[in-house]
């Protein structure tokens, strides 16, 4: 549910409640700080845009032949897609199960982790260990964290432009990611959340 940013828990912080103040956006939904508060906020900011746009959503599911080259097993893909096609067009984003939000989760982190197995030569300096098991570790594994990479990979993918709304200084920074359908999201101390105007 969309709830006012002026009673985002962060306005008592004192270092960050100037930031929250000062954001140019209405909304935010509260998400679970689980490790996947970033792809949560993706999905959570995408599911209307994949009932209402069907050019979106052909791009959305149509990953079936990258899933394959990049080694993921059709079993996890398919038991994926078959899933989101139950019910990503009955549902309000208000009334998604925590188990479907889930499934759509899971299903951006292997959209993320495809992307950069296949193009492993744009995304290998920015990971410090060995490519593969960062892959499977911090991007296909339920409740690891998310930063740069992983906006990255998921923006050069999918056609949409994530507005990152950076306040974990204090201040608030904008950072753009991508080209495409826009959505925005609240960085915070080890957290994102989706935003709204």
């Amino acid at each position: 549910m969309k709830l006012s940013i002026a009673h985002h828990s962060l306005i008592e912080d004192t270092r960050l409640s100037i930031a929250i103040k000062s954001l140019n956006v209405k909304f935010y939904r509260e998400i679970e700080r689980d490790g996947n508060c970033f792809y949560a906020s993706v999905a959570l900011l995408l599911h209307p845009i994949i009932q209402e746009n069907p050019e979106f959503r052909n791009k959305f599911f149509s990953f079936n032949e990258d899933f394959e080259k990049a080694g993921i097993s059709s079993a996890v893909y398919e038991t994926y897609t078959e899933s989101i096609v139950e019910f990503i067009m009955q549902k309000e984003t208000d009334n998604l199960e925590k188990e479907e939000l889930c499934i759509l989760i899971g299903y951006l982190r292997i959209i993320s982790a495809t992307q950069m197995i296949l193009n492993e030569c744009k995304y290998k300096d920015f990971i410090d260990s060995d490519f593969r098991s960062y892959v499977d570790r911090n991007i296909m594994a339920m409740g690891a964290r998310s930063g740069h990479v992983e906006i990255i990979s998921l923006t050069d993918c999918l056609p949409i432009k994530i507005v990152v709304h950076d306040i974990t200084s204090g201040r608030e920074y904008v950072n753009e990611f991508g080209e495409g359908l826009e959505i925005n999201i609240l960085h915070s101390p080890d957290h994102f959340e989706p935003v709204y105007y």
